[in-house]
């Protein structure tokens, strides 16, 4: 009889480590690490969606700028022949070029606007989006963290 009661001291310390180990598995702060780290997750994707359409954004921008300098160089060029042209077809064909021209820089002002607000609106998000990630990474996943590395500490 003497000579079970380690093997019952054993399995009592087994038991209790197996007991620890399916708690420690099955926190809530487990689970709620889990979700915290889900949701940061979506944030994260979000945050890169939206950086990507806002970079996007700003190139078609630019593009509408360097477009914008050609019509101007353009509409000046006209304007410059239009003072040296003496035939009437010749003047109302850069007339017109002139106003196509024109046209088009407005088409494309009107474009750059609406450009800039969606920028605008992308610059908003990406700020709540940030604030969002560090508001979930203070608030739940380091305190989750912090607790199963204390529950860690201390049944080891």
């Amino acid at each position: 009889m003497a000579s079970l009661k380690p093997l019952l001291e054993l399995q009592r310390v087994d038991t209790a480590l197996l007991q620890l180990k399916h708690r420690l598995a099955t926190l809530e702060e487990r689970t709620n690490l889990t979700a915290a780290t889900t949701v940061l997750a979506g944030f994260n994707k979000e945050l890169v969606s939206v950086m990507t359409q806002l970079k996007a954004a700003q190139h078609d921008i630019e593009l509408l700028e360097i477009d914008n300098k050609k019509r101007d160089s353009s509409i000046a060029k006209y304007v410059q022949q239009l003072k040296t042209i003496i035939a009437p077809r010749e003047a109302e064909a850069l007339q017109h070029e002139i106003a196509m021209a024109t046209t088009e820089r407005s088409n494309n002002d009107d474009k750059e606007l609406a450009l800039l607000e969606v920028v605008e609106q992308f610059d908003r998000q990406q700020t709540e989006l940030n604030h969002q990630i560090v508001k979930q990474t203070k608030l739940s996943i380091k305190p989750s963290r912090l607790c199963l590395w204390r529950y860690n500490s201390a049944s080891s």
